[in-house]
């Protein structure tokens, strides 16, 4: 007599699926990944360069957003904020749980999004989606160290309403934007 099988979890987020994303739709998941996990990125008051990594996340996130909603991006000193955002991360990475990687992503990914047309479109198109499923990762892996699936079942909602919304021209990312609440089915518990 065979036993029943546990229910299998839901097959992670792939990167031939964020492949298929038009590029402002690859930073809009980033960016709502990077949102999702905002709540772990507190730093202490007495973290030696609280200031400076509070402002390089910020200043990423916000850039990272911008350009998802379609705003201009003329690629100003963004190489320079993708740098400091990584190293922000490397500083942050245990403190935040990660989470600080997730808007690393999300700010490179505009980049590499605002690049997808140009010389080497393939091979920017590749980095792009990357920086997504980097960002989609640092989420998915936050998730299960909580015991949850949650972070790839709301990415799957993502990939669902964006084949339902025009986002060519950008897509608004927040919570009240098209792609709706970033937890549908609640905040799961530790986030």
């Amino acid at each position: 007599m065979k036993r029943p099988q546990p229910a299998s979890p839901e097959p992670d987020v792939s990167m031939s699926e964020l492949a298929q994303l038009p590029p402002r739709g690859s930073v809009a998941i980033a960016v709502r990944c990077a949102n999702r996990l905002a709540p772990f990125f507190r730093l202490p008051d007495d973290f030696e360069d609280r200031e400076a990594c509070q402002s390089i996340y910020d200043a990423a996130l916000a850039r990272a957003t911008n350009y998802a909603r379609g705003g201009a991006d003329d690629g100003e000193r963004l190489r320079e904020l993708t740098e400091a955002a990584y190293q922000m991360a490397e500083l942050t990475a245990e403190i935040t749980e990660y989470a600080s990687y997730a808007v690393a992503h999300a700010v490179q990914a505009v980049g590499f999004a605002r690049e997808v047309d140009g010389d080497a479109a393939a091979q920017k198109l590749m980095q792009l989606v990357a920086s997504t499923f980097g960002a989609c990762r640092v989420l998915i892996q936050r998730g299960r160290s909580l015991g949850t699936e949650a972070g790839v079942a709301a990415i799957r909602g993502d990939l669902e309403a964006l084949k339902d919304i025009p986002v060519a021209a950008g897509v608004d990312p927040s919570a009240t934007g098209p792609l709706g609440d970033y937890w549908p089915e609640g905040k799961p518990l530790g986030f």
